[in-house]
């Protein structure tokens, strides 16, 4: 769910972008402006257009940022001897080689022990 609705604010945003990047053109064409506010208009669709531009890139960046973070924290637990990293099931740590009392509790817990 959450990477559909990342995907549709990326497309939302990129298309607001091309709709900010058009808008001058579009408005000169029609002749409803006047030729003197068009420069204005301009440089206010670009800054536009630059902005919704980055956006999106700036939100997928930080989704994928954020879900290889979620990922990783939902494997890895830190020892509480040496303070390193190491996966959720081991018992004992391949570093210092301490026993780890949380794992112990939930498995007797789970196995009525």
């Amino acid at each position: 769910m959450n990477a559909f609705f990342n995907v549709l604010l990326i497309i939302l945003f990129l298309w607001l972008s091309i709709g900010w990047f058009l808008s001058p053109y579009l408005l000169g064409q029609e002749g409803e402006i006047a030729m003197e506010k068009l420069e204005d208009v301009k440089e206010i669709a670009v800054k536009m257009g630059v902005f919704f531009l980055i956006l999106p890139i700036f939100l997928l960046c930080l989704s994928l940022f954020l879900s290889k973070k979620i990922k990783n924290a939902e494997f890895y637990d830190i020892c509480e001897v040496c303070g390193r990293r190491i996966k959720k099931s081991y018992v004992v740590c391949p570093y210092c080689l301490t026993v780890r009392e949380r794992v112990i509790t939930s498995l007797q817990r789970e196995h009525g022990n």
